[in-house]
């Protein structure tokens, strides 16, 4: 998981103070997309995510946050 000071420097202090800083729903939710992210980097193609399946995980991410 991305330690809370790392999840700051990636993703930004301007985007956090934007959001109104940063609370453990929002954390838990930035770890998840950027796990996504970091899935879809991987060297192997075989080892990265459908885009389907990232579409889907996107869309999951979305509906938790209403």
């Amino acid at each position: 998981m991305v330690e809370k000071e790392q999840l700051t420097e990636t993703v930004g202090p301007k985007i956090l103070e934007e959001e109104g800083g940063v609370n453990e729903d929002k954390e838990l939710q930035l770890q998840a997309f950027l796990k996504l992210v970091s899935n879809c980097f991987k060297t192997e193609r075989t080892d990265r995510p459908l885009m389907i399946d990232v579409a889907k995980e996107l869309a999951k991410m979305v509906k938790s946050t209403k």
